[in-house]
């Protein structure tokens, strides 16, 4: 008897290595190396079941993800990709095994080494459990070629990028344990600067040859190019000190778009030192992020960019977000660095905004239903677009940040310094 794997467990796979390994790859934010694990990724409450399904055309045990799955920061941080999914007996236990091939792949026209994960679903007579922890049960072998053509905007041929499978884990790019095999951790990747001009609309093409069955699996999109964060509470970033103090008024975030941009987030990550007040000494340097920006979408997408966006976010948003970050202990003590503050801008393609916004749909009552997840994987399931990611740091705050964080409601029990370094509230 055949257990068919739905859906959920492929893409639960999938985001195990992307979030947690590729994710950290391909976003390049200075000033610290990324390959390690200091970006934030969104925690998901899964459960796994291993349970007997029975219908007309026989039963099996079959290997179930259930919900819900929160919304991640992706772009974003990279963003929320994934949501609610149903678990659904309604299929056929005794079908035919069909190779299906899943993509997911993000180009970054900043980066000069761009990644591609590639895998497969699977379909056993066997506990899914136990063989979901074998690694060919997802991994292809070497019989799969992937490359990349670039085409100009009139639809010719410009070039060829071939991408190398390696070992993600020897890179820095470590996938977490989970259900699924953690080793090997392939990914293919190809070194290119991909040229982001306003003035050039270039289409990239994913191919993906299977040498056994034949099979080619293609995905399309265009670049997205550099986009602008222009200014943040009304005057241009990094010239006046950001008041986030007051605390029940709105601050405008305003930014040019981005050619072929669709969606955006934007982070602001505070950096702070952290100390036991028994060692003072021995600080160590932490952030804590706020998604002040979650996939807004605009309605004009152009291949040259540059409308003006304006954004409206509230201030005491900031304080909730670091409070979130930490937790209070009489015994520790925090204060801001000199320029704490560094801003994450990031764009994403009309692929990625179709993405997410699918996922979303998946919500509320409609996530009682198995509903359809987006992919503009041809032959294929998982998704290939395109980000821009651009990040200011050494940005400053403002004294009245720097008291509220110290004496406010929200944060006070956290023992941050006040502006003048001490530890007193009045």
């Amino acid at each position: 008897m055949a257990c068919r794997v739905c859906t959920v467990i492929r893409f639960t796979s999938l985001e195990t290595d992307i979030r947690r390994g590729l994710e950290a790859k391909i976003r390049k934010i200075k000033p610290y190396n990324i390959a390690s694990s200091n970006l934030p990724f969104t925690k998901f409450d899964i459960s796994t079941t291993v349970i007997n399904i029975s219908n007309d055309k026989g039963s099996a045990q079959c290997l179930y993800f259930c919900g819900p799955m929160r919304k991640m920061l992706f772009l974003f941080g990279m963003i929320g990709l994934f949501a609610m999914s149903a678990c659904d007996s309604d299929f056929d236990l005794t079908s035919d095994w069909k190779d299906i091939t899943v993509v997911y792949g993000l180009l970054n026209a900043v980066d000069s080494v761009h990644y591609v994960k590639v895998s497969k679903t699977f379909l056993c007579e066997c506990n899914a459990e136990d063989i979901a922890q074998i690694a060919d049960s997802t991994i292809y072998s070497d019989n799969v070629t992937v490359r990349l053509e670039r085409y100009d905007e009139n639809g010719n041929f410009a070039q060829t990028y071939f991408l190398e499978k390696v070992d993600g884990d020897s890179l820095g790019i470590v996938k977490e344990e989970g259900t699924f095999a953690s080793e090997p951790n392939f990914l293919y990747r190809f070194k290119a600067i991909l040229n982001n001009d306003r003035n050039v609309n270039d289409n990239y093409k994913l191919i993906v040859d299977n040498e056994t069955t034949g099979k080619v699996v293609e995905a399309n999109t265009p670049l997205v190019k550099e986009a602008e964060l222009d200014r943040i509470d009304n005057a241009n970033v990094g010239i006046v000190d950001l008041d986030f103090g007051k605390e029940t008024e709105n601050m405008p975030i305003q930014w040019k778009a981005a050619g072929n941009g669709k969606v955006y987030d934007v982070v602001i990550r505070t950096w702070y030192k952290e100390w036991n007040v028994a060692d003072e000494s021995n600080k160590t340097l932490k952030y804590a992020d706020w998604l002040a920006v979650s996939a807004h979408d605009i309605d004009q997408v152009t291949a040259e960019g540059g409308q003006n966006v304006k954004i409206q976010v509230r201030r005491e948003e900031y304080f909730f977000a670091v409070r979130a970050a930490m937790t209070a202990d009489q015994d520790i003590q925090r204060q801001l660095t000199n320029y704490p503050i560094e801003i994450i801008f990031t764009a994403g393609g009309e692929e990625l905004h179709n993405y997410v916004r699918a996922s979303r749909a998946q919500t509320g009552i409609a996530s009682l239903q198995a509903l359809p997840e987006y992919t503009n994987i041809d032959e294929g399931l998982g998704i290939f677009s395109s980000r821009y990611l651009h990040s200011e740091d050494s940005l400053t705050v403002s004294a009245r940040t720097k008291d509220s964080l110290a004496c406010g409601r929200i944060t006070k029990d956290l023992n941050f310094a006040n502006r003048s370094g001490t530890f007193i509230c009045q």
